[in-house]
């Protein structure tokens, strides 16, 4: 898609190899994909560990609370 606009976006008379010619393009958008990968995994695994500690921070509390009631129940 890109190289059928060889002359709009770049110099038709580049090699193939140049960084300035198609190949640029192809490095910049496979940085590109690495990067947004890699955000996309970072901000995946920060709010599955968020909920992770709010769940966990959270439970005891409940637990404790009804083993309270339970307690006060029997006697």
């Amino acid at each position: 898609m890109i190289e059928s606009k060889e002359t709009r976006r770049y110099s038709a008379h580049l090699s193939a190899t140049s960084l300035y010619g198609i190949q640029g393009y192809r490095v910049f958008i496979a940085i590109a994909m690495m990067l947004g990968d890699g955000f996309f995994h970072f901000a995946y695994m920060l709010v599955v560990t968020i909920l992770s500690f709010t769940k966990r921070t959270s439970a005891p509390q409940n637990d404790f609370e009804e083993e309270e009631v339970d307690d006060d129940e029997k006697i």
